[in-house]
């Protein structure tokens, strides 16, 4: 990050708004905390789920990061893989190239084989091994779909089809 970004982001962090969503945040995942006995975060190495997984991390030290490792991942997230302490890696069901390559990009097929390589059969497994809570960095303004989604569940919910708790803090 160059210096004249840093001192940007540094004079936004004093706003009263970031402030008030920081603490939003915090608020939110106390309440995810007292609901969950073996919570993670969901950790692509992106901005938004490295910001939840300090946030969480501030109040639940010992809280492991899930990367699902699809077999494609950019150097930049390798190299966040390797600095960032309890990461544990689980593979998706199989590489996203394969799902590619049977599919074809785009369409309803490949984002449904997609989903479920990548995020619902890894997340099976992980709810298997006892994990009961899951934060992540996804928020309501980077789509509608999204935003229909936090309006009608709210920041903490329960997900029906595993029992998680989920907590979208920066939501």
């Amino acid at each position: 990050m160059n210096a004249e970004l840093r001192k940007r982001f540094e004079l936004v962090s004093r706003l009263p708004e970031h402030k008030a969503r920081i603490v939003a945040a915090r608020r939110r995942i106390d309440e995810w905390l007292t609901k969950v006995s073996k919570p993670y975060v969901a950790f692509s190495t992106g901005k938004d789920s490295t910001v939840v997984l300090a946030l969480v991390r501030q109040q639940a030290p010992d809280t492991p990061a899930i990367y699902i490792d699809a077999s494609c991942a950019y150097p930049e997230s390798e190299a966040m893989l390797a600095v960032t302490p309890n990461v544990l890696r689980v593979a998706a069901d199989e590489p996203l190239l394969v799902t590619l390559a049977r599919y074809g990009l785009g369409g309803e097929e490949f984002g449904e084989a997609t989903m479920e390589s990548v995020v619902y059969g890894p997340v099976r497994r992980i709810a298997a091994a006892g994990y009961d809570g899951v934060a992540y960095g996804l928020r309501a303004e980077e789509s509608r779909e999204r935003l229909l989604h936090t309006r009608s569940r709210g920041a903490i919910f329960q997900y029906r089809r595993d029992g998680l708790w989920a907590c979208q803090p920066i939501c």
